[in-house]
């Protein structure tokens, strides 16, 4: 086909007398020519694989097919058809959407072009023709036509080889080319057709691009990426996804996801990928257990895979792993939980406000400050919080917060309860977001202690200010390199002339060059860490000598570093004058003591031979006045009177309470005389028998004694239970009346003394008269309501003063009595 409607009609009246004067043979190799160009330009339409051009080309092998039938039955018939299609052809070739070029094979001349051609190359169709494709620049790269040209002189044709040509305004497209030899008139013609592939070349490039993002994404990707079909059996899978659950460099493709999984988590999302292969798209989180038995915690998404058509082919699975996640968000509540506690726990009042002022969190300080106990602040206007008082400060303060600026400050704060108390508020501006103020934080604390402690340190310092200036002592602060940093006036006083200051100046001044030899290793000692004391003599500036005490004591940090010492300084002069006179005084007043000692010691002796020839001589009268009392009664018999009886009963009675009080002031005697036999006594059995001894007119019957564990103790037996009998007989005496009387005897160990106690719930006494109790013949109590001759406790008081101890005793009116004693050291 080398004819076309837009030829000039020279060249077309030509062909047709060429085509008249041919003979059967050569019209046929021209339909078969044709065909062939209808063939090629076919399949390069099949290749767009558009559906219209299609079946154009396929249209065109029908009719030449048809034709080649048509000639062998009739010729004529065939030459009019010919000339009838002729038409039809050129309006084929003309209407393809593959560019189509004949050219002539010896000199690359363009003989014919199609418009999609003309579209292609961007040239008018008498631009091309006649000029060669070298001429026009077509050819991008030379070794393109080489190639064409090699291959139509080996085979005769080339198919579908793709290279790059250049258009008119030098635009770079890339084409499929095919290209057939022909002979035309007796010559060598070339057809070629070319496909514009450009987008199709750009659309592969960006897919394949695509593709290997995607590969690289999804190899890269921290998660586990899987592809399934409906037959639940993994197409795709990434590194991670495959290395997880078939261990390292394993290969998962083809494999069922159940086999991928494990029958445990099959088990747990079968159903799962059912809904998935129904259409749904679930997300979910659940542990995952590795091919090497590794626990992970995954999310999961899952979506179903569908086709243009709708149908779904399988399943995209992505999981991440969440463990870090998980663990940090129990690691965020617990440290959340941590925080809330401590929140509520720190000796402050905490609160985080918002830009519009409002109280987004608050700890129960902060609420019991300023609201009461039990309020709720949260959500609350800042305003509404810290009343209307207080809240011109605080919106001050808050609004240069709020600009970014931190903020402390004092204020008095009254409380719900009306109570006045000082409080420090800290407010620290809160940025986000490349430093934006979106709200702050603020800290109060309570100082009142603080203020209160404050002004008392200031009052303490002011006094011992005072006290430091006016201490009898020398006071002065030393550093490590001994330069003096205190001193009072005592001090300057004693080493420096009037008006001149210890401060600032090295302490070796201060002690002069010779008394430095002795006390420089002193002070070596002292800066190593020990505390010295000594006397030593000092020459004062006016060069009078004084006797000095001095005490150094090292400054110590919190860390033990030892920073310097103290040094007081004392003139005890006149207190060695007074000591050498009071050694003198006390040799003296030891020389009197011994005399009047002895002196004592014989008065003693006269005194308790008094005493005892007393006793001895008043038994008798006392005996004889009971007698003749007695006699009296008798000879009188019945003539006696009622008041005459009444005086003999007094007599008698007065003669028996003084033979008692005799015999008590000769026991009372015995005692203050007889030598102490110590030896080791159980105290718990020394109790225990001098109740049984006490004096059976006693209703020890009705008393509860309740004993101790008594320690052993070297002690005089026989004393020690006369103590203990006296002690228990007063108790049963005093309790007995009462209901269910108590008796207890115990010993306290934890004050440093050991001391024993017998203890009644008994009549008791009055406090303000418990010295009486151990004065002889004393009593707190009338005869008609206790016996007793009041001289018991003066014999335990003798006995505990003569073991080295002492007794006192405690107790309330109707509460009972307690007394306490100790045995010395014994």
């Amino acid at each position: 086909m080398v004819t076309a409607e837009r030829e000039p009609a020279r060249a077309r009246s030509a062909l047709r007398d060429l085509d008249a004067q041919r003979p059967m043979r050569v019209r046929l190799g021209m339909l078969v020519v044709s065909s062939l160009v209808a063939g090629i330009a076919g399949f390069e339409l099949f290749q767009t694989r558009e559906p219209i051009p299609s079946v154009l080309a396929l249209a065109a092998l029908i009719v030449s097919a048809w034709l080649a039938w048509s000639i062998g039955r009739r010729t004529d018939a065939a030459h009019a058809q010919l000339a009838r299609n002729e038409q039809g052809f050129a309006k084929t070739f003309d209407s393809s959407p593959v560019a189509i070029l004949v050219t002539h094979l010896a000199d690359g001349r363009i003989l014919n072009v199609n418009a999609a051609a003309c579209e292609l190359f961007g040239y008018e169709p008498q631009q091309m023709r006649g000029r060669s494709t070298v001429e026009l620049g077509i050819w991008v790269e030379p070794g393109d036509r080489a190639r064409v040209v090699e291959g139509l002189r080996a085979t005769g044709s080339v198919r579908g080889i793709e290279h790059p040509i250049r258009r008119k305004s030098g635009e770079i497209r890339t084409v499929r080319n095919s290209l057939e030899e022909i002979e035309l008139d007796g010559e060598k013609c070339i057809v070629g057709s070319m496909l514009d592939i450009t987008e199709e070349r750009r659309a592969i490039e960006a897919l394949r691009d695509s593709e290997a993002r995607m590969r690289v994404i999804a190899e890269n990707l921290p998660a586990t990426i899987v592809y399934f079909d409906q037959d639940r059996r993994v197409r795709y899978a990434n590194r991670r996804y495959a290395d997880f659950y078939a261990g390292a460099g394993g290969d998962i493709q083809g494999w069922h996801l159940r086999r991928a999984l494990g029958d445990q988590a099959w088990a747990a999302i079968d159903d799962q990928i059912t809904r998935v292969l129904s259409g749904e798209a679930i997300t979910y989180e659940r542990e995952a257990v590795g091919a090497d038995g590794e626990r992970r915690d995954i999310l999961a998404n899952i979506v179903p895979h569908r086709s243009e058509s709708g149908e779904i082919l399988g399943g995209y699975g992505l999981a991440f792993d969440v463990t870090k996640r998980r663990r940090a968000e129990g690691e965020l509540r617990a440290r959340d939980a941590q925080l809330r506690l401590l929140t509520e726990n720190i000796p402050a009042a905490v609160a985080y406000v918002a830009p519009d002022l409002t109280i987004q969190v608050a700890n129960q300080r902060f609420a019991e400050l300023h609201c009461g106990a039990g309020a709720e602040v949260i959500g609350r206007h800042l305003r509404d919080v810290v009343g209307e008082k207080a809240w011109p400060e605080v919106a001050r303060r808050n609004a240069r917060v709020l600009e970014g600026e931190a903020a402390v400050y004092e204020r008095t704060h009254v409380r719900p309860d009306g109570e006045r108390r000082e409080i420090e508020v800290h407010l620290q501006p809160d940025r986000r977001d490349g430093g934006a103020v979106c709200g702050h934080y603020a800290f109060v604390l309570e100082i009142t202690e603080r203020k209160r402690a404050e002004e008392a340190l200031r009052v303490s310092e002011l006094q011992l200010r005072l006290i430091t200036e006016n201490i009898p002592a020398a006071i002065a602060y030393v550093d490590r390199d001994l330069v003096i940093r205190l001193a009072n006036p005592r001090y300057n006083e004693l080493f420096f002339k009037p008006g001149a200051t210890a401060a600032g100046r090295h302490v070796r001044e201060t002690v002069g060059e010779k008394a430095w030899p002795e006390t420089g290793p002193r002070i070596e000692r002292v800066l190593a860490g020990e505390t010295l004391e000594y006397q030593r003599s000092h020459e004062r500036p006016d060069g009078e000598r004084r006797e000095i005490e001095v005490h150094l004591e090292p400054d110590r940090s919190a860390a033990g570093e030892i920073r310097g010492y103290y040094a007081f300084v004392l003139d005890i002069t006149e207190r060695i004058q007074m000591q050498q006179q009071v050694s003198k005084l006390n040799a003296e007043l030891e020389q009197r003591v011994e005399q009047r000692t002895a002196e004592l010691q014989g008065a003693l002796r006269d005194l308790e031979t008094f005493t005892s020839a007393v006793s001895h001589d008043l038994r008798g009268p006392t005996r004889r006045m009971a007698g003749f009392a007695g006699i009296l009664r008798e000879e009188l018999g019945a003539d006696a009177g009622e008041e005459t009886l009444r005086l003999l009963g007094i007599i008698e009675a007065n003669a028996e309470e003084m033979g008692v009080l005799v015999d008590a002031l000769l026991r009372l005697a015995r005692i203050s005389h007889q030598p102490l036999v110590i030896e080791p006594v159980d105290l718990a059995v020394l109790a225990r028998e001098a109740w049984e001894a006490l004096d059976a007119s006693l209703p020890r019957a009705r008393v509860e004694l309740r004993l101790a564990d008594l320690p052993v103790r070297s002690v005089d037996r026989m004393l020690v239970k006369q103590v203990l009998i006296n002690l228990l007989g007063n108790a049963v005496k005093f309790s007995a009346r009462g209901e269910a009387p108590v008796v207890e005897v115990g010993v306290i160990t934890d004050t440093g003394e050991e001391v024993f106690y017998v203890r009644d719930n008994g009549a008791g006494f009055d406090i303000a008269f418990a010295q009486k109790l151990f004065k002889p013949f004393s009593r707190l109590h009338a005869r008609n309501e206790f016996e007793g001759t009041g001289i018991g406790l003066s014999i335990v008081e003798l006995i505990a003063r003569r073991h080295g101890g002492r007794v006192w005793a405690e107790g309330m009116p109707g509460q009972g009595a307690t007394v306490h004693f100790s045995l010395g050291r014994g």
